[in-house]
């Protein structure tokens, strides 16, 4: 979804509140690789913006620039994305795919989960 793409790499702009490019009034485009659809979205600190895809990978950017493609070890699609604090988060997808982080995204670990059903949300 070409759209949710675009709404990324806007979410990433007003993540960059520090960068010079914001300070100066300048919008920009951010490139993703391969444009896969982004279901979850979270700003972490005024630093730090992570996504989760439909592939089940990490989209981070740090300061609305460097953006890095990880993987969180499942290849289902994420829907929802908690953070609680910092670096502590929850994501949630299909076939009732959990992941958690304790380190700020950097690394997922899947949790027990008692459904298969399509997890949407998490809060």
């Amino acid at each position: 979804m070409r759209v949710a793409t675009e709404i990324f790499a806007l979410f990433l702009g007003l993540a960059c509140l520090r960068s010079e490019s914001f300070a100066q009034g300048r919008w920009f485009r951010q490139p993703i690789q391969d444009e896969s659809d982004i279901f979850a979205v979270a700003a972490l600190d005024e630093h730090t913006t992570i996504a989760l895809d439909a592939q089940g990978r990490v989209l981070r950017a740090r300061d609305g620039f460097a953006l890095e493609v990880q993987s969180t070890g499942t290849t289902s699609p994420i829907y929802g994305l908690s953070f609680v604090y910092p670096t502590f988060g929850t994501a949630v997808g299909d076939s009732g795919t959990i992941l958690r982080t304790t380190d700020g995204g950097g690394t997922w670990l899947p949790k027990p989960s008692k459904t298969s059903r399509h997890l949407q949300t998490v809060s």
